[in-house]
């Protein structure tokens, strides 16, 4: 009986890691679709816009103090893209 103790440990102990699960360090965002400003400046205060995209007026005319903090994700612009009313690229800027 007791040489049995020593096998049952090991395998107990082999079985242990596979019945873990490991969540993910960063969780990516979730594309939301939040169906206008109001609701998208709660979460992204400056707007949310695309890679590589600069504020502008409309017609794109250049800004005096253009917006530069919005928070930078294509998926979640590409979501909410209704609400970039100047098309530059930046839904709901401020």
């Amino acid at each position: 009986m007791p040489r049995a103790l020593p096998v049952v440990l090991t395998v107990c102990a082999s079985l242990v890691p596979a019945a873990t699960i490991v969540a993910p360090a960063h969780a990516a965002p979730a594309i939301v679709d939040f169906h206008g400003c109001k609701n998208l400046t709660k979460k992204y205060p400056h707007g949310v816009g695309r890679k590589g995209a600069r504020d502008t007026g409309p017609h794109g005319a250049r800004k005096k103090h253009p917006v530069t903090n919005f928070y930078v994700n294509t998926a979640l612009y590409n979501a909410n893209k209704h609400s970039d009313a100047d098309k530059d690229g930046i839904a709901c800027e401020r």
